[in-house]
């Protein structure tokens, strides 16, 4: 009984942090899970904190996913991305929200995935390559999906 209860306990804490991942080399990709919304709610907070952070939206489309992506934003490196060789630096953000249920009204309800992308230029001329996240490009991007996961838990309900 109490192993059970320390193993659900587990499950939870784990289950709660933010997934975030670099996968596969320079990447430049953080991922997190940062909640669940109607499909208004959804859309509406996303751009409300996209719009908190000043980026822009380049696309949004409602079928099958509701997605939203940002136009690049360049922006000052961080002092931590100057010492492992960025000139100049940039970010686009994609929200990818998934059906998960429909709810007894007959809203469905979206599951909601936050992708930050970063690139940077090593030298002025050359070509924009993905940037392996540093510790203070993650507290940024983790500032951003804390954020977006703050609105979708206690934000406007939209039906």
């Amino acid at each position: 009984m109490v192993r059970t209860l320390i193993t659900a306990a587990a499950v939870l804490v784990v289950a709660s942090l933010p997934v975030a991942c670099a996968a596969g080399g320079a990447t430049g990709m953080l991922r997190w899970e940062v909640g669940d919304g109607t499909g208004p709610e959804v859309l509406f907070q996303t751009i409300q904190v996209l719009q908190l952070y000043q980026y822009e939206i380049e696309r949004q489309a409602e079928s099958p996913n509701l997605t939203v992506q940002t136009h690049w934003r360049d922006r000052m490196p961080f002092d931590d991305e100057v010492e492992a060789g960025a000139q100049a630096v940039r970010t686009r953000i994609l929200m990818l929200a998934r059906e998960r249920h429909q709810r007894a009204g007959g809203a469905s309800v979206y599951t909601v995935r936050l992708t930050l992308e970063n690139q940077a230029q090593t030298d002025i001329s050359s070509d924009w390559q993905p940037f392996e996240p540093t510790p203070e490009f993650r507290d940024y991007a983790a500032d951003i999906a804390e954020s977006l996961r703050t609105e979708l838990r206690t934000g406007v309900r939209i039906h």
